[in-house]
């Protein structure tokens, strides 16, 4: 049996798109650690999340390399990690003062808005490292551009145009793929998950379970490893 999982953060907490036994499907998951649990045994779990964080003597840089490959359209996407140190802080103004203590930068609302996702990965690997292989952090609009002749998609995930180009990209490799799309949009309110949000998981879950064929592209920092012995790098 192979099980291959794609996981996009959204406001009911985490969107899973879930292949077994060739059958995809949707589910919400309130937190990541509930996620994990229902997960496993998975082959591959491909998480929109920083995974392995940086601090004053390690400093993550794979953004860089996401940005070059995404020019000049969709670059804006990739937002700077914080440092560890400032994921867990407890508001905005002071992890902003943290990250630029240990950088020199500063950092955006939107990082900080996905801080207390990143720092669920964070913790759960932490805890759990011979989950490390198996969970990776990936990102939906370079798994996108690989199957659209390694082009980043001209217009954004927001858009009518962006969403329906990414619809017509995932049905050329999920079998009923609209099918699993309405399912998902007819079970949760888009309060709880939006349509974008969907769509990126799974782009992740096709190029997760592409990625049991053939090898993976990866984008690896320098250094590879935080002070966790985390791998910092991005598979897609």
């Amino acid at each position: 049996m192979k099980k291959v999982i794609g996981v996009d953060g959204c406001r009911y907490g985490w969107c899973a798109a879930i292949l077994e036994y060739k059958k995809a499907k949707i589910e919400l998951f309130r937190s990541f650690e509930e996620l994990a649990k229902w997960a496993f045994p998975a082959q591959r779990v491909w998480v929109d999340i920083p995974i392995g964080l940086g601090n004053k003597e390690i400093q993550r840089n794979v953004e860089n390399q996401m940005r070059a490959l995404l020019k000049p359209v969709r670059h804006t996407s990739v937002f700077n990690t914080p440092v560890r140190p400032a994921v867990y802080e407890r508001n905005y103004d002071y992890a902003k003062k943290v990250h630029f203590d240990h950088t020199g930068q500063f950092i955006s609302v939107q990082s900080w808005g996905i801080c207390q996702k990143i720092k669920e990965v964070d913790q759960f690997l932490i805890r759990n490292k011979t989950d490390r292989d198996i969970i990776r952090e990936s990102h939906p609009e370079l798994c996108f551009s690989w199957w659209n002749e390694s082009k980043p998609l001209p217009y954004a995930k927001s858009t009518s145009d962006g969403i329906s180009l990414r619809m017509n990209l995932l049905r050329n490799h999920i079998e009923n793929f609209d099918q699993v799309y309405e399912n998902a949009l007819d079970r949760f309110p888009r309060k709880a998950v939006q349509r974008h949000d969907i769509l990126d998981a799974l782009i992740l879950m096709v190029n997760a379970q592409r990625s049991l064929e053939e090898i993976e592209n990866r984008l690896v920092n320098t250094p590879a490893f935080d002070e966790h012995d985390i791998k910092m790098e991005v598979v897609y």
